[in-house]
This record gives C-alpha cells, sequence and structure tokens, in this order.
C-alpha cells in the first residue's frame, strides 16, 4: 500500500482529482491562444504541432522553432477583435475593472465608463457574492484574490 501511494503521489505539486471533470482539450486550448496572438499581431507564436488553420499563419519549423510563422502578406493586426477577447477573458474571470480605451461591446453585469476612477474602461456594476472563505474566513473578491497570488510570488 505505502509504496503504491508513494508512486501515485510522488513529488510535490497538485493532483488532479479522479472525480474532476476532464480537462479541456488542448488542441482547443491552442487554438485560443493562436487566435489571441494572430489579433495581437504577432510574428511567431511558438507551437510543438500543428493544431489547425490560423488566417494569415503557417505552422512551420523556422528561424524562431516550431510554430506558427505570420505570413508576409496576413491582414493587419486586429485590434478590436483583440480588445474583445481580453475583455471577454477578464470579465468571465470576475474583474471588477477592464481598461479599455474605446466601447467595444455590451458585457453583462458590466458598464463602459469613457471616465472613471481607473480611467477609460469596463466596470464590475455589482461585486458578485463568492465562496472563497475556505481560504481566508471571509469572502474575498477575484482582484483580492490576484493581489495575494502576487504577493506569494505566485504572478
Amino acid at each position: 500500500h505505502a509504496r503504491t501511494r508513494r508512486r501515485l503521489f510522488s513529488g510535490v505539486g497538485y493532483y488532479r482529482h479522479a472525480g474532476a471533470p476532464p480537462s479541456a482539450d488542448p488542441a482547443e486550448q491552442s487554438l485560443m491562444m493562436l487566435r489571441e496572438a494572430s489579433a495581437a499581431g504577432a510574428d511567431f507564436v511558438r507551437c510543438p504541432e500543428d493544431v489547425g488553420a490560423v488566417p494569415g499563419y503557417v505552422f512551420a519549423s523556422g528561424a524562431d522553432g516550431c510554430g506558427y510563422y505570420r505570413q508576409h502578406d496576413a491582414p493587419p493586426p486586429d485590434g478590436v477583435e483583440y480588445s474583445r477577447m481580453v475583455l471577454q477573458r477578464a470579465s468571465a474571470a470576475g474583474a471588477t475593472f477592464v481598461g479599455c480605451p474605446a466601447f467595444i461591446e455590451e458585457v453583462a453585469g458590466y458598464e463602459f465608463r469613457q471616465d472613471g476612477a481607473e480611467g477609460s474602461g469596463y466596470y464590475l456594476l455589482q461585486v458578485p457574492p463568492t465562496n472563497n472563505s475556505f481560504h481566508t474566513g471571509k469572502e474575498d473578491t477575484y482582484d483580492e484574490f490576484l493581489e495575494s497570488m502576487k504577493e506569494m510570488g505566485a504572478m
């Protein structure tokens, strides 16, 4: 028993619970990152394998390694699309403020303000209650969580 346990749980780190839902598809995650990088205009995105077509990019092994290289005739970066992606990710994570120089789209639970306290961007209208009390004994906001992770050196 002890010998089996040692083999299964050797090393320090996090282990996935056997009853946890399946993790996201790695190829789909790679495609999402590639779309974000292409919207930002990246010249090269390292990727160990071809995960599908990305407009304006070709998968190849070149001077920077294996990955997606921006083609010379690729359309210019789409700043609005990149801002939209960042806005969607940040709002889904519950950020209280998402900096954005101009209105992009309506986001449920957020209001765009040109001259808000934090500057131009999207402000959370009401901080939703969280269930993070198992760590601190009190409810924390997403921003407090991020700050604590930075203090611990995790970010």
